[in-house]
């Protein structure tokens, strides 16, 4: 049999006989979908003008949907739940979600189609982390269309209890002689996992921005625990900030505010601390390009995404007849899968007309 799968308006598209499914797109597509699955609350896998003009079912978590809340309107007759371990129909066309270890509420989707089952992970993380739990593998698939963002070898983590360690050292030294230490990460995932580290880790005061503040109220509301924290701008922030703390803020906020801007937009006497969190500081270019773009003082590899070892350990361990890469380094790494593990892999803008046979 053939199932058609390609790329285009940011997200991956499948089209089974008469059934068309879009999958994390971030711009309306031509023809309209009998559905759009979300995998994940990160502006990449979505778009809040296309979940609120499309008029189609909505499948994702409850959790992105409470984290999508924030910005657009869903009507729940719209929104389709599924979580890891539950299945739903749409049409003929069977979706199982599979926990993605990513963010809150981020899934992967296993699609049944009558003949072939494709896999599709979004972003993953296999390792588990202060606020998530590592994926859940996802099984017996055909085809399995896989993120790729660190799928090039320079691309491998240190242990996450490592940089745990490593990241609270520096909390602990510079909070305890008065000083701001920032904390710059993914305003979705990133800030809360610094949050959680801040405070149930280095066990230090801990203010965050109004944008991760409103992110670590819906943790919260899921049960996440992230120890104690203040809202920037309350009474109980502004001695903090005179006595020395963590500050949690977004890369967006900080690109906005920048190093000196935030000194004087918090009426510091000091110039603050910066400590950035991503797994692209691996890399010495990129590393050398952060440091020296935004002046950061501690940069340190902490990701929510699976490196590159453990990329291909997955992929190796579902084992399925075709691999399509997406989001990345995807012709490298549909390379090394090749090469490495006997698998047919292609990365996903290679695929031409996007029919993928499936024998």
């Amino acid at each position: 049999m053939s199932v058609s799968i390609w790329w285009g308006c940011g997200g991956v598209h499948v089209r089974f006989r008469s059934s068309y499914l879009c999958i994390d797109v971030t711009s309306i597509p031509v023809q309209r979908p009998d559905a759009v699955l979300i995998s994940h609350a990160h502006r990449d896998h979505y778009s809040p003008g296309v979940v609120s003009r499309l008029r189609c079912g909505v499948v994702c978590s409850g959790g992105t949907r409470d984290l999508l809340l924030r910005e657009v309107s869903l009507g729940i007759g719209r929104w389709v739940r599924v979580e890891d371990g539950l299945r739903v129909d749409l049409g003929g066309v069977c979706v199982e979600g599979f926990s993605a270890g990513h963010v809150l509420g981020s899934l992967q989707f296993r699609i049944e189609l009558p003949g072939a089952v494709i896999g599709y992970t979004g972003d993953l993380c296999t390792e588990g982390s202060l606020v998530e739990c590592g994926c859940r593998f996802l099984g017996d698939v055909d085809v399995l269309v896989v993120e790729s963002t660190y799928g090039r070898e320079e691309f491998v983590f240190p242990p996450r209890d490592e940089v745990y360690r490593e990241v609270a050292g520096v909390l602990e030294r510079e909070v305890g002689r008065g000083r701001v230490v920032v904390l710059i990460g993914q305003l979705v995932g990133k800030c809360q996992e610094l949050t959680a580290l801040a405070s149930r880790v280095a066990r230090v005061p801990v203010v965050v921005s109004r944008g991760v503040y409103g992110v670590n109220e819906v943790y919260r509301c899921w049960g996440r625990d992230l120890g104690e924290y203040h809202v920037l701008g309350s009474e109980v922030s502004r001695e903090l900030l005179k006595s020395g703390c963590a500050l949690v803020v977004s890369l967006g906020e900080f690109r906005t505010w920048f190093r000196y801007g935030l000194k004087r937009f918090l009426r510091l006497s000091d110039v603050p601390v910066t400590v950035l969190c991503s797994g692209w500081v691996v890399s010495s270019y990129w590393s050398y390009v952060l440091r020296s773009r935004y002046l950061i003082d501690y940069l340190f590899p902490l990701s929510s995404h699976v490196d590159f070892r453990e990329l291909l350990e997955y992929v190796e361990c579902v084992r399925p007849r075709i691999v399509i890469t997406t989001r990345g380094f995807t012709r490298e790494f549909a390379r090394v899968v090749e090469e490495r593990l006997g698998i047919r892999a292609v990365a996903i803008e290679d695929l031409g007309c996007g029919e993928v046979s499936v024998v």
